[in-house]
């Protein structure tokens, strides 16, 4: 899925930018990207729903909590 790919890029940079930060701000930050693509897309009928998103964002967001 094209658009999954461009949001795992989007937040990639978004957590980046945000190393070093409290996690309260990096919550903040990734939060209202993660929302606007879920709202966007919550209508749409797709062939596969997006798997693992939510694992890779625990994943990222486990390893800033871990720096």
């Amino acid at each position: 899925m094209m658009s999954l790919g461009r949001l795992r890029d989007r937040l990639r940079n978004l957590l980046r930018r945000v190393r070093g930060r409290k996690m309260a701000y990096v919550i903040e930050r990734i939060s209202p990207v993660l929302r606007g693509w879920a709202g966007y897309f919550k209508l749409s009928q797709s062939k596969r729903p997006p798997e693992g998103l939510d694992v890779w964002v625990r994943h990222k967001l486990r390893c800033i909590a871990w720096r």
